[in-house]
């Protein structure tokens, strides 16, 4: 048993108690450059990497729908929302929590998305589930 961004992790890469509050965003760009790769954990906002905004052309007086394809290939629009930090601004995505509802995904969930900038689409390509296993005394 360790401790883990926040989790206490037990076996089987199983985690308890504590979500995490503050999640990274892991950023992988795909060999042809017009694609990329990133995963985070379902939470109340979906808070899109810089790449994936600069690609969006976002500014903060310019909220702009985001296409989100899901694993059923439904694509559903999203506008966007900023804020403010120390070194500029970030974007997040506005009734994300419902859109996650619709899609049966709970918080904490891992989540993989693509983000392909000829089309401007952003896609949901895996979903691994959160589970919590209750230490026993």
């Amino acid at each position: 048993m360790h401790n883990l961004h926040g989790k206490t992790i037990v076996e089987d890469n199983q985690a308890v108690d504590r979500p995490c509050k503050v999640q990274k965003v892991h950023l992988v760009s795909s060999t042809s450059e017009s694609v990329l790769h990133f995963t985070t954990h379902a939470e109340d906002k979906l808070h899109l990497p810089s790449d994936v905004s600069s690609a969006l052309d976002l500014h903060t007086d310019n909220p702009k729908p985001v296409k989100i394809q899901n694993l059923k290939c439904e694509v559903q629009e999203l506008f966007t929302t900023s804020q403010k930090t120390n070194t500029g601004f970030n974007y997040a995505t506005v009734r994300w929590s419902s859109y996650l509802r619709s899609c049966n995904i709970a918080f904490g969930d891992e989540l993989s998305l693509e983000f392909h900038k000829s089309t401007q689409l952003l896609k949901l390509t895996k979903v691994v589930h959160f589970v919590t296993k209750i230490k026993s005394s």
